[in-house]
């Protein structure tokens, strides 16, 4: 298939996409049956051998791949599934070449589906199906390889069009971008490496404007050599045994080989949780780490070698490497507990480096669920948080009081302030009248019932970067208020998606609100990480439109438009793509 672009020196460009890693379960049991590096690299990422448990955790890498193949054959481009080196003769002609593969642990092979070649062979084959003057792209970004591209970089005469070195990402990552890199290379009429550029440029300049907005709130700013502490237990312990729990901190680089320690150590354990360090370690840095059991009741669990049975502190030295310290929890054969609820603490210099949780489940007998994945959804009592929450909504409360009491030269003006301490009461009665267990890594998305489309398509981007969705689809009926209910489900949420359509939706009689600018409205009370996104026809119909005729909903688009975190898209693929990109930039 030959796409054609207009624009002087790009016309006609050919496109073939090369996956050689596997996007539906057929696929992953073949790879699984012989044992090739990319499963036994899973293995090692999620600590199981179990081909079920290994396919939960890939299923949603699965899901991209698929939808992305499916896609990009609508656009016109060749896709070769199972590439496994046999079908190069199909790459002939070929402007854009771009591999989503696995590189084998050797670091001298690529692993093209259940095939295993060496470097020396994947180049010469690019090079005898191509003349030296070559000056096409070749994306090697997912099967990133320095010893490949500096290889073909030797051969061909253009060798800044060889990407590979400047941005490696993951095979779903890459998955989710391809779409939108090949429409913007066919609006704006303009070369892969343009639009690739393109991309990431923007994703940061958003990273730099969310790090200038933490340095001002004097909050962390965290880059990709960060320190990080891992936490690994078992799932699940008896009743009258007990368990290890390893508690390491290491560099960003090393978590995967802590993880290998942690195994060696302990069969039965996996990782429970992970945090970035609020500020960079330095060697010899001495570190208390503190853990707690928070749901201990009558003893039902102890802290070996330890005066106190729910509260217990170890310090370290940091060795620039990995370092390690272990808690055994005993269990009692009398435990009521089903669950055993953990808190890990981490200070250095008298400042809170970072917290991680997880919960054991209490069994009577060992039913083998250590190859089973490590629940996916970590339950945080809200009890810690209610203090912080309170004391920031009341001070917004007492701001806006005098604000609004000052306030006589805009009726409007002092409508909405009204509005905003109806809200801010109402979060104040939620967080004391119910019990909420805050959910970590869980995203709330935010929109009218009528995008169901680029809702499916938020959920989809979330699985990949491993959030929980909260969506009002999931809740069940209950008898109290739809207020009530929506502003408890974005108080127990980490971040927020607000997906912004033409309609304001359904109105809430009491503050005279839609619901999805009441949500957007406490999740910035709070100062949560919010993620709008707002599709470009709205925000250019709003340019054209008199001032006095602006809608309810327009209106509410004007006033966010202002939002630090805001992001425009086109259509469902670009609002999967940009959430993802969005969320992944912002952690790192």
């Amino acid at each position: 298939m030959i796409t054609s672009w207009p624009k002087p020196g790009i016309a006609k460009q050919r496109t073939v996409v090369c996956i050689s890693t596997p996007d539906n379960l057929a696929q992953f049991t073949h790879l699984y049956e012989i044992r090739t590096d990319f499963i036994n690299t899973l293995q090692q990422q999620y600590a199981t051998t179990s081909a079920e448990s290994l396919w939960l955790r890939y299923q949603p890498t699965a899901k991209v791949l698929h939808d992305c193949a499916t896609t990009l054959r609508q656009q016109g481009v060749t896709v070769i599934e199972q590439f496994d080196g046999s079908q190069w003769f199909r790459l002939r002609g070929a402007d854009v070449v771009v591999f989503i593969g696995h590189r084998d642990n050797e670091l001298s092979k690529i692993e093209l589906y259940d095939k295993s070649i060496d470097v020396d062979e994947f180049a010469d084959n690019f090079t005898n199906l191509f003349p030296k003057e070559y000056n096409g792209t070749i994306d090697l970004h997912s099967c990133y390889s320095e010893d490949i591209v500096n290889r073909l970089k030797n051969y061909f005469t253009h060798r800044h069009l060889l990407l590979g070195t400047n941005a490696p990402v993951s095979v779903a990552l890459l998955a989710i971008l391809l779409p939108e890199i090949l429409r913007y290379m066919r609006i704006r009429n303009t070369s892969y490496i343009e639009a690739f550029n393109a991309i990431y440029q923007k994703a940061i300049e958003s990273k730099q404007r969310q790090e200038r907005s933490q340095h001002v709130s004097g909050q962390p700013t965290l880059g990709r050599k960060a320190n990080c502490s891992t936490v690994a237990a078992p799932t699940e312990a008896v009743r009258g045994n007990s368990f290890k729990i390893q508690v390491s901190l290491h560099a960003e680089r090393d978590g995967d080989t802590a993880i290998q320690m942690f195994r060696q150590r302990d069969s039965q354990t996996v990782e429970r949780d992970q945090t970035k360090l609020a500020f960079k370690l330095k060697k010899n840095d001495k570190v208390q780490i503190r853990f707690q059991i928070t749901n201990n009741q009558d003893s039902d669990f102890g802290i070996l070698d330890s005066e106190s049975s729910s509260d217990y502190t170890r310090e370290t030295v940091y060795n620039g490497s990995i370092s390690t310290v272990f808690f055994n929890v005993s269990v009692n054969r009398d435990c009521r507990q089903n669950s055993c609820q953990c808190r890990i603490l981490l200070y250095s210099k008298q400042q809170e480096l970072g917290e991680m949780q997880f919960t054991v489940r209490i069994v009577d007998s060992a039913t083998g669920s250590q190859d089973q994945p490590a629940a996916p959804i970590l339950v945080k009592n809200f009890d810690d948080y209610k203090n912080e929450s309170r004391q920031r909504l009341r001070q917004e409360l007492e701001r806006l009081k005098q604000k609004t009491q000052l306030d006589t030269e805009s009726d409007l003006s002092n409508e909405k302030n009204k509005q905003l301490l109806k809200i801010i009461d109402k979060c104040l009665y939620i967080i004391d009248e119910y019990q909420i267990d805050k959910i970590a890594n869980s995203v709330f998305i935010s929109s009218t019932n009528d995008l169901g489309q680029e809702r499916q398509a938020v959920k989809e981007a979330l699985n990949v970067v491993h959030k929980t969705p909260i969506m009002s689809e999931y809740w069940n009926a209950e008898d109290i208020t739809p207020i009530d209910v929506c502003c408890r489900e974005v108080l127990k949420s980490d971040y927020f998606v607000c997906i912004i359509g033409e309609r304001y939706g359904f109105v809430e009689p009491n503050i005279h609100l839609s619901m999805t600018k009441i949500e957007y409205l406490v999740a910035n009370c709070c100062n949560m990480a919010r993620f709008i996104f707002i599709h470009k026809d709205l925000l250019d119909k709003i340019e054209h439109l008199d001032k006095d005729d602006l809608s309810e909903q327009f209106e509410f688009i004007k006033e966010i438009k202002q939002d630090k975190f805001i992001n425009i898209y086109s259509d469902a693929e670009s609002l999967k793509s940009g959430t993802a990109l969005a969320i992944l930039q912002y952690e790192q």
